[in-house]
């Protein structure tokens, strides 16, 4: 199984991989209206239950994390995570 986003090259992938029994999904993380369908067609494709985790989501800038109201927040929240910081100090801010 490949996972891609739908601005990438999925259909080259699927061409190239289907000769080798390999299917292509089409998810795009990003796309945080349809987050929870996708993390739960995911798990239905791995064969993996969904489970609520705890989780520290950290961006790639320095202790870059997720705060409510940030777009990162938004896909934890969609993900059924627990997310560390669901209720942050008052002088921490998003990055």
């Amino acid at each position: 199984m490949a996972i891609l986003p739908h601005n990438g090259a999925y259909k080259e992938a699927e061409q190239k991989l289907a000769a080798f029994g390999i299917r292509v999904f089409v998810i795009s993380g990003y796309d945080t209206g349809d987050f929870e369908n996708q993390v739960t067609n995911i798990g239905r494709m791995s064969g993996a239950p969904r489970s609520r985790r705890t989780i520290d989501f950290e961006t790639t800038l320095d202790y870059g994390t997720s705060f409510p109201g940030g777009y990162y927040f938004t896909i934890v929240q969609h993900s059924g995570a627990r997310n560390i910081f669901d209720d942050p100090p008052a002088n921490l801010k998003e990055s």
